[in-house]
């Protein structure tokens, strides 16, 4: 018990797990950075459905890290955190734009879906954020809020799907069978979160019955920061390989850029405050040097 009071007394668990991604995506990226990009699973390129979750899953994430990682952090520092919140949920959404446009061949009514899902994400993802930094938000029966939104935005998508590939399903089928057909979706959504919602509800009691509970919930705030962390490495070297490109980091004006873009992909000022939330742990601060150094070595060399 004394050294595992000595072991946490040393080294923040949720900081470890945010720079072991830095560690291990930055690596992985390296190696693998071209076969993802072109790699497209049910038609959809990836880099798309990748950068799509985000613009939801970022704010979420991050405001779900408000009262766990930051609960103890200053004033100023809970107001950058809840800033960064929504920099980093514009700055995904803008890289989504611009990668349809000008990144990639993708048009259609499966252009139309990503655009539609990522502004139903844009909505969502900031108030389901917001929510999380919360402690008295309202609850639904046995949900939070939080997940109820969850629920209902991920259980909107088979909604959007099939109106935005309407035409390609249906055929050209006249004004009033077309009322008809989306009145008969918007109920098939309702039954479809409803059975969403009781998936979890079961998934909740069962975990409980089991007395495994609370060491998921306990895993879950761990894996937080290291989903956070993996999505702003993949963002900022995604950038670093869209605005660089194959001309290389080799003057000031490119390590410039890769210092704005640690900066505005929100990887470093999210590292920082987490950094200095107290208790602050030294050995963490080494590790995160060492992480964000590879971080840099990988850029250099890709």
């Amino acid at each position: 018990m004394i050294k595992e009071k000595s072991f946490k007394d040393k080294i923040n668990l949720n900081e470890l797990a945010f720079d072991a991604a830095i560690l291990i995506f930055s690596y992985v990226l390296e190696k693998t950075y071209s076969p993802v990009m072109e790699s497209a699973p049910l038609g959809f390129p990836f880099v798309l459905l990748f950068i799509l979750s985000t613009i939801y899953f970022l704010p979420v994430l991050i405001g779900s890290m408000y009262n766990v990682d930051f609960k103890d952090s200053p004033p100023f520092i809970k107001r950058c955190v809840s800033v960064t919140l929504f920099a980093v949920m514009f700055f995904a959404f803008f890289n989504l734009l611009y990668t349809i446009f000008s990144g990639i061949k993708f048009k259609g009514p499966y252009a139309n879906f990503i655009m539609a899902a990522g502004v139903l994400f844009l909505i969502m993802g900031p108030i389901a954020g917001l929510m999380f930094t919360r402690k008295d938000a309202p609850r639904i029966k046995g949900a939070s809020t939080q997940v109820f939104l969850f629920l209902f935005t991920i259980g909107m998508l088979p909604f959007f799907f099939v109106v935005m590939l309407g035409e390609e399903i249906f055929g050209n089928t006249g004004f009033f069978a077309g009322i008809f057909i989306v009145f008969g979706l918007l109920i098939g959504d309702v039954l479809f979160i409803l059975i969403l919602y009781l998936t979890y509800a079961w998934c909740k009691k069962f975990l409980i019955r089991k007395g495994v509970y609370d060491a998921c919930v306990s895993i879950l705030k761990i894996m937080t920061p290291f989903c956070v962390s993996f999505m702003l490495v993949f963002f900022n070297i995604n950038g670093n390989r869209l605005i660089i490109g194959d001309k290389g980091v080799h003057d000031a004006g490119s390590i410039l850029l890769v210092i704005f873009l640690f900066i505005v992909s929100g990887i470093l000022p999210l590292r920082m405050m987490m950094m200095f939330t107290p208790p602050v742990r030294p050995l963490n601060i080494l590790i995160d040097v060492i992480a964000v150094a590879y971080m840099v070595i990988t850029i250099v060399r890709m």
